[in-house]
């Protein structure tokens, strides 16, 4: 190999951790991104099948795959037109990764409508933190917001 192609592999394998994760939808329907750190933050996404626009997303926060696994979240999200997504290994200010997240699947998935799509944000203690960092990091996208935040974390 030359030094210009060692260079190119060198610089891929420096960014990959930058770049994030996407897997291909499994079996039951979920597709997940991951931002490969230590401790990863990780988005888990539901798409009803034979849905052709997704018209909105209902963010679980540290809902982790239980939520997009939900039956009646999926229900609930089919009749609107919503996808789900749950939201793991959360941390105080996680905004700014689920909305990284949702571009990426977006364009795994080849759903471009995610990355504009209206969202319902719920959660408990750092997810309720996660709702309200997303009512303050996207407000034109945010429809409703049901956050309970403890006192140990901080919206």
């Amino acid at each position: 190999m030359n030094h210009q192609t060692l260079f190119s592999i060198a610089a891929l394998a420096a960014l990959l951790p930058l770049i994030g994760a996407v897997g291909a939808p499994d079996p039951d329907g979920l597709a997940r991104w991951s931002n490969e750190k230590p401790n990863p933050f990780v988005l888990t996404l539901w798409v009803p099948p034979n849905l052709p626009i997704v018209r909105g997303v209902v963010v679980i926060g540290d809902g982790g795959e239980v939520a997009p696994r939900m039956p009646q979240l999926r229900a609930f999200a089919a009749n609107l037109g919503f996808a789900v997504a749950g939201a793991s290994h959360l941390s105080t200010g996680s905004a700014p990764e689920i909305l990284q997240g949702l571009d990426a699947l977006a364009e795994s998935l080849g759903r471009p409508e995610l990355k504009y799509a209206p969202m319902v944000a719920a959660g408990n203690s750092n997810g309720g933190a996660m709702a309200m960092d997303l009512l303050l990091q996207a407000p034109s996208r945010m429809l409703a917001v049901c956050a309970a935040v403890g006192a140990r974390s901080s919206p």
